[in-house]
């Protein structure tokens, strides 16, 4: 008996409920269809928090931008010029780094004030993106 290590993916169905892990073939299938979404999950701190050296004081020094920088969080899904797309860096003076849940690089600096809040960041990360019907 061979056996295969099969890859399983970790699908959703439209009501965000969790089904069985399935083949990627079974996903395609189901994300083609309409019947399952795209969805990341997303760390938090993956950096670290503080630099190494402590200034004089006794004070640390934040190796990372706020939480929140004018309104906006990391993961947050904003619209830019009409495209919807993720907050996936941040700087104090107010520009961000724009992707989509790919990874595929939207604006690499936009301004706070071209921005609109679409959905506040959560654990999961959804993208809706349209279904096109199957070819015959």
């Amino acid at each position: 008996r061979k056996e295969v290590n099969a890859l399983f993916v970790y699908v959703l169905s439209c009501h965000s409920k969790p089904l069985m892990p399935c083949q990627p073939r079974k996903a395609r299938l189901l994300l083609k269809g309409g019947k399952a979404k795209v969805v990341k999950m997303v760390r938090r701190n993956n950096r670290q928090l503080h630099k190494a050296t402590i200034r004089k004081g006794g004070k640390r020094q934040r190796n990372t931008a706020p939480k929140y920088v004018h309104g906006f969080r990391l993961f947050d899904c904003v619209k830019h010029q009409g495209q919807t797309c993720f907050v996936f860096g941040r700087r104090s003076s107010g520009y961000f780094d724009l992707r989509t849940l790919d990874g595929a690089k939207v604006h690499a600096s936009a301004s706070y004030k071209k921005l609109a809040v679409v959905q506040k960041a959560s654990a999961l990360l959804v993208e809706r993106r349209a279904a096109f019907p199957p070819v015959s």
